[in-house]
């Protein structure tokens, strides 16, 4: 989910003002739904959000693992880190932590 967070500035489940209806949407995995251009201005593109499902899968021994993501993530950043952002010039985009 923190992948989910840095992309949009909110927090997971934040269109939902109670907390046990989060908790309810949990339970039945429930998935927030993809965000829209403010995620894809910074940096979401269709490979960093099938990563992100993946680690969401309800079963865990179906995640990948952090060497996994790691690799990917070295990957996308080729993708997404190397073209600059068209309003700012930086090239900083969320893989560059990694």
């Amino acid at each position: 989910m923190l992948c989910l967070e840095l992309m949009t500035g909110l927090q997971p489940y934040s269109d939902i003002t109670l907390d046990v209806t989060v908790a309810i949407a949990l339970s039945k995995f429930q998935l927030p739904p993809r965000p829209g251009r403010l995620a894809i201005s910074r940096g979401l593109t269709d490979d960093l959000w099938a990563l992100t499902m993946q680690c969401w899968n309800k079963r865990p021994e179906s995640r990948p693992s952090m060497t996994s993501i790691k690799v990917d993530i070295k990957r996308l950043r080729g993708i997404v880190g190397s073209s600059p952002n068209p309003r700012t010039g930086s090239t900083l985009s969320v893989l560059a932590v990694v």
